[in-house]
């Protein structure tokens, strides 16, 4: 693949075949089915009915020799998503470990899949099922091959910009600690030598479906709920948080999942509710409930790095949806701009620069990528910059920046009641 056009970030001081950004994928580690699912290989699902085709089914899961969770994923992941979204699934050896998982560096597991699904992948999910003599230990609270994970998982995403099929990734917090204050706050973890880690694109889910948990046993009991999230992005526009309360409701009481919400510690929310609202500040994602209604929702998207706002109002992605935005926007501009490579324009004589007239229609090119995006209730605003002193000659290089303005979120609200004896 030939780099022509690239696009960078600024670093600051129901079918939906026309929505691409809502296709998901999973890797995780699993057993191969005799005439069903094979390991190390690239499957695209549009329905469960797909995965049990495969012989991916409850039994799967349950059953004791493998104690695990892949179908399930799959099933909460269509609960949310539209039938027909399409989802990419791998399975790697057992024994693989996490950091295989994710590192890849040959290419076998997370990075193949993405290569796999040439880019159709936006929202990836990360899951692990340890193997039956897996040796679970914590570290700052999280289950350790986990909090080492997170910033492997940035790095992921750095590779798949790199390689121009952009994902977010949704990483299985499996094996949550039971003490809050323990747990490390995900908006602050330390980077080495100094300063703070920015996993921008990488939100940690430790919510699960706690009755689900309960059919299992060992560690499979600590397993987190990526399907369910990655799923809740599919049902999204580009724009929504997936905990919009409206929307969202992750309980299906008929068919008796996520009637129970717990952590990945596999106890309920209930008994341990003092902890919600600190993991809620360190940025951990699970389901939570609102008062005066019924079921669950997510309690945000929140990504695994400080909030930063700089001097010039460059912001950095904070939330899974702005990454999200981002990554579909650069998508967009990337195959609109893609267009312009190897075409011929003209210069100013004078000059040897581009013509005021060229500098303005490349301008409008990446300008009607954004109003598109507005007009699709996507961002609030977009504006392309073309550097006019762009070496077209020698460099033959068009420099453009960009700049985006998403939408706003109400995540709290605020208010004051008086009683009075008039108004």
């Amino acid at each position: 693949m030939l780099k022509k056009t690239n696009i960078t970030r600024g670093v600051p001081g129901p079918n939906v075949s026309g929505e691409p950004f809502r296709v998901g994928g999973l890797i995780t580690t699993g057993i191969a089915v005799v005439g069903g699912v094979q390991l190390n290989t690239s499957y695209r699902l549009t329905s469960p009915a797909d995965a049990e085709a495969l012989l991916l089914n409850s039994a799967y899961d349950l059953t004791s020799s493998n104690n695990m969770v892949v179908y399930r994923h799959i099933v909460d992941y269509y609960d949310e998503a539209p039938e027909g979204t399409a989802f990419w699934l791998r399975l790697a050896p057992q024994a693989t470990t996490l950091a295989n998982l994710i590192d890849d560096a040959n290419i076998e597991f997370a990075r193949k899949l993405i290569v796999d699904a040439n880019g159709e992948i936006y929202n990836l999910a990360i899951g692990f099922n340890p193997a039956s003599g897996y040796s679970e230990t914590l570290t700052d609270g999280i289950n350790a091959d986990v909090r080492a994970a997170i910033s492997k998982c940035e790095a992921l995403y750095a590779w798949s910009v790199d390689n121009m099929r952009e994902v977010y990734i949704a990483l299985e917090g499996r094996g949550l600690g039971t003490n809050a204050a323990s747990c490390a706050d995900l908006r602050a973890l330390p980077a080495s030598p100094s300063g703070l880690q920015r996993n921008e694109h990488v939100t940690l889910v430790v919510g699960q479906d706690w009755d689900f948990a309960e059919t299992l046993t060992g560690h499979a009991r600590k397993y987190a709920g990526v399907g369910k999230y990655i799923g809740t992005i599919g049902a999204c526009n580009l724009a929504q948080d997936p905990g919009e309360v409206a929307s969202f409701n992750l309980t299906r009481e008929k068919n008796s999942r996520w009637v129970t919400a717990g952590l990945s510690n596999h106890v309920k929310n209930k008994d341990q509710e003092a902890m919600l609202a600190t993991l809620d500040t360190k940025s951990y994602v699970f389901a939570d409930t609102h008062p005066e209604t019924t079921g669950y929702r997510w309690n945000g998207d929140h990504t695994c790095t400080p909030i930063v706002v700089d001097s010039n109002d460059n912001m950095n992605e904070h939330k899974g949806t702005y990454c999200r935005v981002m990554n579909y926007t650069t998508r967009r501009l990337r195959a609109q701009l893609t267009q312009e490579v190897r075409t011929t324009i003209s210069a100013n004589p004078a000059t040897g620069k581009m013509t005021v007239g060229v500098q303005k229609y490349l301008t409008g090119k990446g300008n009607d990528v954004f109003d598109d995006l507005v007009a699709s209730g996507y961002i609030s605003g977009g504006e392309t910059y073309v550097d006019g002193n762009s070496d077209i000659f020698v460099a033959q290089q068009v420099n453009y920046s960009f700049d985006v303005v998403p939408l706003g979120t109400i995540a709290k609200i605020q208010g004051k009641i008086n009683l009075k004896t008039s108004i």
